[in-house]
Formats: C-alpha cells, sequence, structure tokens
C-alpha cells in the first residue's frame, strides 16, 4: 500500500487543563500534522485549549474539528472531588471516540474504501476508560486499520514515588500500565528517557521523536552580559516541576554573597489558587527585605510573549523531579539562555555538562553548589556563560531541524 494512496483519520486526544504550556505544545503537535507530507482527510482534537492554525500554514484538504472537554474549576479541590472530575472527563472522551469511529465506519463502508487508517494518538497517560473503549473497537471493528499511539512526556506515578505516596504510586502505576499495553506504539523523546520513566517492558513498541519546535521562536535576544535577569524559572507551579527548589535556591544565593545585587524572573501559575498566593508573597517579602525588585513575579504569560522574557534572562532553572524533554528547555536554548538542570527524563541527551549548560545528578548536588557557581559564572566570569550561551543556542537549531522533527515522526506514527 503506497503512502500517497493512504487516507488518515487522526484523533488526537489532548490535555484537559487549559495553560499557556499545554496551548503551546498542542498548537505546535496539531501544525505538525498539517505539514507532514500524509493524505490526512480528517483530524479531530479532543481537548480543552483551542487549536489555532494560521491561515499560512492551514491545509484546505484537511478537515478540522475540536470537541472542547474541560476539568470542572470547582474550588473544593478534595480528593473526592477530584476523582469524579476525573471520570467524568474520561467517560466523555470516550462518547466522542465513539461518534467520531462509528461515523467513520460508516463512511468506509458507504465508500468500499480499504486504503484508510486511523490513528489515534494521546497525550494524556492516565486516561485509562478511553483506551479500553478503543482497544474495544479496534478489536471487533478495525483490527489493523487502527492503530493507538500514546506520547509519554513524564509519568504520573514517579511523582507519587517521589512524594512517597505509596498507595497513589499503585494506584497511578496500574493505570499507566494498562494504558501502555492498550498502546500500539509509545514515543519518547531520548533514549535515556526509556530508563528514567521505567519503560523498559514495552522497548518493542517504543519510538523516539523530537517535540515539534520552532526554530525562529526567538527572533531577536540581547547578549547574554546585558540581560535583566540572572535566573528564570517558566511553567507550572508545582511540585513536579520543582517550583520549590527554585525558591530555596533563590534564598541559597542571596544568603552566600549578600552583596549580590540578584534580578530573577518568574512566570507561571497554578491551577491552585493557594500556590499562586505563596509565589506572590515569596517574591513581595524578599523585595521588601532586599529593597529592590529582585524577583518579577509575572505569572502566566502568553507563548507570544515567552520570547522576550526568555531573551532577556540569563540562565533557565529547571529542578523537575520527572520529566520527558520539557519544552521550556528547547526554548530556553533557542533564547541562547543557558538551562541549569537535573539529571531526569531526557534532559541529559539535550544539554552538554558544562558545554551547552549545567546538569546535576541530583538535588541535594544542586542546592549545595549553585550559590558558588552562580557566583562564578555571572559576578567574577561571565565568559563562561557566553560561551555555553552560544553553544547552546546552535546545539539545539542542529538537533530540532524541521526535516529531523518530520521524519522521525513519520517514521513513528506510520
Amino acid at each position: 500500500m503506497h503512502l500517497d494512496r493512504v487516507v488518515y483519520d487522526v484523533i488526537l486526544i489532548g490535555n484537559a487543563h487549559e495553560n499557556e504550556a499545554v496551548k503551546a505544545f498542542q498548537n505546535k503537535l496539531t501544525k505538525l500534522l498539517f505539514r507532514l507530507p500524509i493524505r490526512i482527510k480528517h483530524l479531530y482534537i479532543i481537548s480543552c485549549p483551542t487549536p489555532i492554525i494560521e491561515r499560512g500554514l492551514k491545509n484546505e484538504d484537511i478537515s478540522l474539528r475540536h470537541y472542547r472537554i474541560c476539568y470542572s474549576s470547582s474550588r473544593k479541590r478534595n480528593i473526592m472531588n477530584i476523582i469524579i472530575n476525573n471520570l467524568y472527563i474520561q467517560v466523555l472522551i470516550a462518547i466522542h471516540i465513539l461518534k467520531i469511529l462509528f461515523k467513520l465506519k460508516i463512511d468506509m463502508f458507504r465508500k468500499g474504501d480499504n486504503n484508510y487508517k486511523i490513528l489515534i494518538l494521546s497525550l494524556v497517560q492516565t486516561f485509562v476508560f478511553p483506551y479500553f473503549i478503543v482497544r474495544l473497537c479496534k478489536n471487533t471493528l478495525f483490527k489493523h486499520k487502527l492503530q493507538i499511539v500514546t506520547y509519554v512526556g513524564g509519568r504520573a506515578s514517579m511523582l507519587a514515588l517521589v512524594a512517597k505516596d505509596i498507595v497513589l504510586f499503585r494506584i497511578l502505576n496500574a493505570v499507566e500500565f494498562l494504558v501502555y499495553n492498550f498502546s500500539d506504539r509509545l514515543l519518547v523523546e531520548s533514549v535515556s528517557s526509556i530508563g528514567f520513566l521505567r519503560l523498559h517492558r514495552w522497548v518493542n513498541k517504543i519510538y523516539i521523536v523530537r517535540q515539534p519546535l520552532e526554530i525562529d521562536f526567538c527572533k531577536e535576544f540581547k547578549p547574554i552580559t546585558e540581560r535583566k535577569f540572572d535566573l528564570g524559572y517558566f511553567g507550572r507551579l508545582s511540585l513536579e516541576k520543582g517550583f520549590d527548589v527554585f525558591l530555596l535556591l533563590i534564598l541559597k544565593v542571596l544568603r552566600y554573597n549578600r552583596k549580590l545585587r540578584l534580578h530573577a524572573v518568574i512566570a507561571g501559575g497554578s491551577d491552585n489558587t493557594v500556590i499562586d498566593k505563596i509565589v506572590q508573597k515569596f517574591a513581595h517579602r524578599i523585595n521588601t527585605l532586599l529593597g529592590y525588585k529582585a524577583i518579577s513575579y509575572l505569572g502566566w504569560l502568553q507563548h507570544n510573549d515567552m520570547p522576550e522574557v526568555l531573551g532577556d534572562t540569563k540562565m533557565v532553572i529547571i529542578p523537575s523531579r520527572s520529566e520527558g524533554v520539557p519544552n521550556i528547555l528547547l526554548e530556553a536554548m533557542l533564547c541562547s539562555a543557558v538551562p541549569i538542570t537535573l539529571d531526569v527524563g531526557g534532559i541529559r541527551d539535550i544539554v552538554r555538562n558544562g558545554v551547552t549548560g549545567l546538569v546535576f545528578n541530583d538535588l541535594h548536588t544542586l542546592i549545595t553548589k549553585f550559590p558558588i557557581i552562580i557566583d562564578q559564572i555571572i559576578y567574577r566570569d561571565s565568559q563562561i556563560l557566553e560561551e555555553m550561551s552560544y553553544k547552546a543556542l546552535e546545539h539545539v537549531k542542529k538537533l530540532y531541524s524541521d526535516h529531523t522533527i518530520k521524519l522521525l515522526w513519520l517514521y513513528a506514527l506510520l
């Protein structure tokens, strides 16, 4: 069956949360699907963020339809409400998928066309009920015509293990185990992610891809020594992403050398307003004690505004406890900001320690050595920072060329 004769119908299951990071990733993936050299007839997106496709990129031959599903914004965030909300979303996704699949099956039966395939691409690994329904449909109605593909960015169970919540770990681990077994293919962003995310048992269905990236994301940025912010944290304010570690690192730097005039930026937010208020109060208290605006808390930024802030930041701190390959890492390097990270997921496959950034083996080492390093490369020998900044930009451009990204995704999906 020749590639140009096969018609694909794609169902993309996105996130039921809506924040700028989720929106940005979904939109980049949607644009990539539009640009792949395959015949996609229908693209169905089931997610909370609304897909945005520029006119110049939109393929008029592809029918795009969005089904909006979002978690309830109830203020009562007790465990029972979270479980009910999650189950409701899963049932809603399953209903949408069933409607789409039966419609496609009827159309195919009427036309008698065998040159078709259905790809279900999921960005979520904790929705086991929709996977069960899809697998049932595959075994009874579609057979080899339907492929279930799961993009594994990180694992929720890994965070539960770090937090030493054994009960939650076992529940999430069981859910992920079922999801990965139901999937025909698993997509990860690096070889290191396979080991870190404990995916060895599914190695025969794993494909390496690189997340869609706009190489011209950061069109203009200042020389590293002229940038306003010394340190930056960008993303969700959660334990998984390590926002608490970033706050601790700021305190460590300020205590190490009280003469330093540090400037840091926090751009992100949380679904929990309590966490947002904690970070706001932390920034306000530090600024008041020091007598100048040492910490700028910007909240969630529109993705279009990210290049301006990243291009004005010297070093981006990524203290995540669980990751695949974080999007902010790649965008920071595209803006020639130097990444400082923990050795989790596939980060070491992207960052060459001491060359294009700094990678710390564990949290203790990061917290202990961070103040000394900051004092050295920002305030004493900025040439080191300049060299790493330049090499970070060149390295990510080489790794994430448009041709390479398309080739890897084609191989993984088809």
